[in-house]
């Protein structure tokens, strides 16, 4: 895909998430959008949605909102305006009760207007914050 292409459905995709805020409704749309229609992956079966992790501390099971096991990837998406350090903390929590060969090399969090990624391969986790709105220009 060219550059010019990948900013045409960058802006695209901008314009229709535009106004989406809460997470059970958006949350598989927009990461369907994102990955399908921004970055041309065809295949979106990759992606697990509501992945089920065993929570040892607590004794139950909670879901991981989106897993690419092919790219370790764990996403956890939230409501617009929620505190995403949370929503980090939740991820993290979730890769620590994976099994080891599941374990993933990035944590992705959002709220549709911000896409943090942190890079879990690297001492301190780096990362990099994405506006949504910024998607066609900046990346």
């Amino acid at each position: 895909m060219t550059v010019a292409e990948y900013k045409k459905k960058a802006k695209k995709f901008v314009k229709l998430v535009e106004g989406w805020t809460e997470e059970e409704q958006y949350k598989q749309k927009f990461w369907t959008n994102l990955v399908g229609g921004v970055f041309g992956e065809t295949d979106i079966n990759y992606m697990e949605f509501e992945k089920p992790v065993y929570d040892v501390l607590t004794n139950t099971t909670k879901f991981i909102d989106v897993y690419i096991p092919s790219t370790k990837v764990i996403v956890e998406h939230k409501s617009a305006g929620k505190d995403l350090d949370e929503a980090f903390r939740q991820a993290f929590n979730y890769n620590n009760n994976l099994p080891a060969d599941e374990k993933v090399n990035w944590i992705v969090v959002s709220d549709f207007a911000r896409i943090i990624v942190y890079d879990m391969s690297t001492s301190g986790f780096p990362s990099i914050e994405i506006r949504t709105t910024n998607l066609e220009k900046d990346y």
